[in-house]
């Protein structure tokens, strides 16, 4: 059931994230964009991989979990504030007519 309930915040985390990144970019940088975004986001799982076998050896598998636990929720709450400053600060007008409400 947690997994479950896991997998489906993952969804709309992922989702909602990559709409955010979309609609925010104007559409000739789209594609330096999202590769950028994956580049990263690629980096941090490889990061992580390579943080957690020694992290197991040292503390354990249980307290390496804990571990991961405390410190990864405060560490996801940085982004969403950030993009929310960005969203209401932002002046400009959306540049694809779908995202405004008008049509084409």
């Amino acid at each position: 059931m947690i997994l479950f309930v896991v997998g489906m915040l993952d969804i709309m985390v992922d989702v909602n994230g990559r709409t955010i990144i979309q609609t925010g970019t104007p559409e000739e940088l789209l594609g330096r964009v999202f590769g950028a975004f994956d580049a990263v986001l690629i980096m941090v799982m490889l990061v992580g991989a390579l943080v957690v076998g020694p992290l197991i050896e040292v503390l354990g598998p249980r307290p390496a979990t804990v571990a991961f636990a405390v410190v990864t929720p405060p560490r996801s709450q940085w982004p969403p504030t950030r993009v929310w400053t960005i969203r209401t600060s932002s002046t400009t007008t959306p540049s694809r007519p779908w995202s405004s409400g008008r049509r084409a």
